[in-house]
């Protein structure tokens, strides 16, 4: 089971109540956008970022991404 809720003061503070008992061992993890590496992917969708340019752009670098991937060539610094 998956609760939501926010840190406030240091503390998580739950959306809705649980039912867990106190003392409960329970782990927090910050959602995506907050815990992954700039450029990731799931940190672009949840910042909703638009793609601004023809759409013909974003298929070919969606193929020169693919084609990186096909000859290994993972984890490399952006260019510029």
């Amino acid at each position: 089971m998956t609760y939501s809720g926010t840190v406030k003061n240091g503390v998580v503070v739950l959306d809705s109540p649980t039912g867990l008992k106190d003392g409960a061992r329970v782990r927090a993890e910050p959602e995506a956008e907050q815990a992954s590496r700039p450029g990731d992917p799931a940190a672009l969708l949840a910042a909703d970022v638009k793609w601004v340019g023809e759409l013909e752009e974003v298929d070919q670098l969606l193929v020169e991404v693919q084609q990186m991937r096909n000859q290994g060539v993972e984890n490399t610094p952006p260019v510029g």
